[in-house]
């Protein structure tokens, strides 16, 4: 009876993770679907207009001069400069939010381009050094594989960026049979070795979540002053319920 009670208790504790596994892959991807529509609005929509309203002022300035002549109108003339230089930098802010919330180039041109532009942004913004290898031909994935690894390397980044205090990291994404490697290292000062479990540590929760929501796992590999290594194992599309099993 206490064996049966046991496994049952088992039983109903696999199936709620399995529920909740479910749940948590589902507002993901209503999360995704909601951040794609609202880039594209905001780069279809306030970008455009924004633009729009750049060609007016660029319009008016050339009236100005051309009706004030020389030496004339000097005022008026440097506050419409003013203007479309703040319509300039709203119009790169508005992008850049833009592209923060759904970068483009994920569904244009696919994860090896967009990994390959997170990286040179990465470089510009923390000044650390970065050696990337992708593969020639795009990986055969789901837009949900694709948008997963994206978001875990955005993550892994994100966590060199806080915690490594790294001056290099090396990247590589590459098939494996069926499956999807991708793999992040630094030469920072590694992870403690209670963050890789502590189920506080949300952006590691998160990044290991993603690769178990699509029957994939994430390892990694640090020690105290030499580095941290991160692996995920996606399965390619048509690989996803042979994994699964």
């Amino acid at each position: 009876r206490d064996i049966t009670e046991r496994k049952r208790a088992e039983e109903e504790l696999r199936a709620s993770r399995e529920e909740l596994r479910a749940l948590a892959a589902r507002l993901q991807a209503v999360r995704e679907e909601e951040r794609t529509e609202v880039a594209r609005e905001i780069h279809d929509v306030l970008a455009q207009e924004l633009t729009r309203l750049k060609i007016d002022l660029v319009w008016l300035q050339r009236r100005l001069l051309k009706a004030s002549g020389a030496g004339a109108g000097t005022g008026l003339g440097n506050r419409v400069a003013e203007m479309i230089q703040m319509a300039d930098t709203t119009i790169h802010a508005v992008q850049r939010i833009a592209t923060g919330l759904r970068p483009a180039v994920l569904d244009s041109l696919g994860l090896c381009a967009a990994i390959e532009w997170q990286v040179r942004d990465f470089q510009t913004h923390a000044g650390i050094e970065c050696q990337v290898r992708v593969p020639e031909v795009e990986p055969a994935l789901s837009r949900e594989a694709a948008t997963a690894a994206f978001r875990i390397f955005q993550e892994g980044l994100t966590n060199v960026l806080r915690h490594a205090r790294a001056t290099r990291v090396e990247i590589a994404l590459w098939q494996d049979g069926g499956q999807l490697l991708l793999a992040i290292k630094d030469n920072g000062v590694g992870v403690q070795p209670g963050a890789l479990t502590n189920p506080m540590s949300f952006g590691l929760v998160g990044m290991r979540e993603r690769a178990l929501i699509l029957g994939g796992r994430l390892e990694i590999q640090s020690q105290s002053g030499a580095g941290t290594t991160i692996e995920v194992r996606l399965p390619l599309a048509g690989k996803a319920g042979a994994a699964a099993t």
